[in-house]
């Protein structure tokens, strides 16, 4: 039996799974976090999330407590990542992969969206992820 404390914990690394593309129902942990990322309240957040990031980088440089996005990626990325929001917020059902890749793309400290390795390795995952919902 999976408790919810354990899916909390283990959280990071079951999100990992879900965007490689595991099957949600191969264990109760991984189902109950896909379920919990595909739940309206989650992607509400994760949406809203999306939509910070690109507000982030449309401020005016003002000194902050979050981590700086990476303006280059974001700029390129800005209309990939619109689309993704707006996706993720009003589709009546969703692909576990695609909100699992959404959510570490805010999440994770090595995404694109805080450091990429070319400017267009976020829209890149921003597509996968869209593609995948």
């Amino acid at each position: 039996m999976v408790f919810a404390p354990q899916v909390r914990l283990g959280a990071p690394g079951l999100d990992s799974r879900l965007a490689r593309g595991e099957d949600p129902f191969s264990s109760p942990a991984l189902a109950l976090r896909g379920a919990r990322l595909a739940s309206p309240r989650q992607r509400e957040q994760l949406a809203s999330g999306i939509e910070h990031a690109l507000a982030r980088h449309a401020s005016d440089g003002a000194l902050s407590a979050t981590v700086p996005v990476d303006a280059a990626a974001v700029a390129v990325a800005q209309p990939a990542l619109q689309q993704l929001a707006e996706a993720v917020r009003s589709r009546d059902r969703v692909g576990v992969r695609g909100v699992a890749l959404a959510h570490l793309l805010i999440t994770d400290p090595i995404s694109p969206l805080y450091g990429s390795r070319y400017p267009e390795e976020l829209y890149e995952r921003a597509r996968e992820a869209l593609l995948a919902l």
